[in-house]
């Protein structure tokens, strides 16, 4: 049987809806990783994170946390930093 392989990709995105970070993953139907990427698109405001007013970890009160949890990343270089022209 001819092996198939998939590709599971997360977004985050501003209250604009752009973009502002994504992961991609290669597995295969077994689950198995084959590759992976995750990269922030640094020139945009982090400020602007899409929130959800009343629920769950997307709501406003936990957007301070999640833009600090962004900065330490970005500074750590856990993640792939790009900029929009970068990707392109």
């Amino acid at each position: 049987m001819k092996q198939q392989y998939f590709c599971v990709v997360d977004t985050e995105t501003t209250i604009d809806n752009k973009v502002i970070d994504f992961a991609a993953v290669i597995v295969d139907r077994r689950g198995k990783i084959y590759d992976s990427i995750a990269v922030i698109v640094k020139d945009l405001e982090l400020s602007t994170l899409w929130y959800n007013e009343k629920t769950g970890f997307f709501n406003a009160a936990n957007l301070e946390r999640r833009i600090k949890n962004y900065n330490t990343i970005i500074l750590l270089s856990i993640l792939k930093s790009r900029t929009i022209q970068e990707l392109y």
